[in-house]
């Protein structure tokens, strides 16, 4: 079995709700060592990650990391639901020996979901 799988998906087809309000550079790591460097995207654009409840392609994952090239704002308002843009992806990868699977959401950009929608 692979050690990860990546399943792309289009930006849109995702919604969240993050479950945290403070997003942060991503690290680089190298060989498993935490670097100076930040972690970019393939476009060569730095990525901030956060916690969230997503929804993807009709499926509720439950608190999942995000990774995404845009910042979260400042002042959300508490339950807003957000919706991906742009490309995406769904990473899963093996943990801890296989015993566990982490799951990490891509999302280029995002945008608060009007109402109704």
């Amino acid at each position: 079995m692979p050690a990860s799988v990546n399943i792309p998906i289009n930006g849109s087809s995702a919604s969240f709700t993050p479950s945290s309000f403070v997003s942060r550079a991503k690290k680089l790591y190298v060989n498993g060592n935490v670097t100076d460097g930040f972690k970019l995207d393939a476009k060569n654009r730095p990525l901030f990650g956060f916690k969230a409840i997503v929804e993807v392609l009709g499926q509720r994952l439950e608190e999942v990391s995000v990774e995404s090239t845009m910042e979260l704002p400042s002042s959300l308002p508490l339950g807003v639901v957000l919706v991906g843009s742009g490309v995406g992806e769904i990473r899963i990868r093996n943990t801890r020996e296989g015993f566990d699977l982490g799951i990490t959401v891509f999302l280029e950009t995002f945008a608060i979901r009007k109402g109704g929608e």
